[in-house]
């Protein structure tokens, strides 16, 4: 369980020193983590095996699936403890929020050409039919 605590203080120096990640370091903590954890929870479900055993499963995949079922739960659980480290420790953050692009992009056309018509007076002309 060392590894963890080493991985978590290495990312979190790391992410406070990196400037992209400024004001969204939750979002790279859960990332980053997600990612260097993987190697660490893998090993340790391999070697509790005695946990494994205990289910009285004989098979390929009912080892797989105890296995599998082990490992998210661990990956969970050390999610929520480092999420909730992290907001401990960076407490403002931006909001993240993905937009809808088609929206956006109205947006801004619509942005544009009330900035283009700005102090401008519209004048409307009528058509003129002759008879």
């Amino acid at each position: 369980m060392w590894w963890t605590i080493a991985l978590f203080i290495i990312l979190c120096v790391l992410i406070s020193v990196l400037p992209w990640c400024r004001r969204q370091e939750i979002l790279w903590l859960f990332v980053s983590y997600s990612i260097a954890a993987v190697p660490g929870n893998a090993h340790m479900i391999y070697r509790c095996g005695k946990i494994i055993n205990a289910f009285n499963i004989s098979g390929l995949a009912g080892t797989i699936v105890i296995c599998a079922g082990l490992f998210l739960l661990l990956t969970w659980i050390e999610q929520l403890a480092v999420l909730l480290l992290g907001r401990l420790i960076w407490p403002e953050q931006e909001a993240f929020i993905l937009e809808d692009p088609v929206k956006e992009k109205a947006e801004r056309k619509t942005e544009e050409y009330e900035k283009d018509s700005e102090g401008e007076e519209e004048i409307y002309e009528l058509p003129c039919y002759r008879r």
